[in-house]
C-alpha cells in the first residue's frame, strides 16, 4: 500500500517549495511548463504548495528543471473518493 501523500510531502523538508514556469509554444501546440526548486537561478514561474507540486509534476506537460532538478515526491494523489472515505 502506497504512504499516505501528507507524510511523503511533509518528509521532503519543510524549506522545500517550488515553483511553476510556463514556456511560449507555438499556436496549436500543446502548453509546456517547467518545474522550478523556488531558489532556482531561472526566474518565472508562480510558487506552489507541496500538494500542486505533486500534482503538476505528475501531468506530461510538465518537465522538471535539469538544472535545479527539484525532488518533487512523484505519488499518486488520492482520488476524491479516497479523501471522501478518510473523512
Amino acid at each position: 500500500m502506497a504512504e499516505p501523500l501528507e507524510s511523503i510531502i511533509q518528509a521532503s523538508g519543510p524549506g522545500d517549495s517550488w515553483r511553476l514556469q510556463p514556456l511560449p509554444t507555438a499556436v496549436n501546440q500543446p502548453k509546456r511548463e517547467v518545474l522550478h526548486r523556488s531558489e532556482c537561478w531561472i526566474d518565472g514561474g508562480e510558487a506552489l504548495p507541496a500538494v500542486e507540486a505533486v500534482a503538476a509534476a505528475g501531468r506530461p506537460s510538465v518537465e522538471l528543471c535539469p538544472l535545479c532538478r527539484p525532488r518533487v515526491p512523484l505519488v499518486p494523489l488520492p482520488s476524491h473518493a479516497d479523501v471522501l472515505a478518510a473523512a
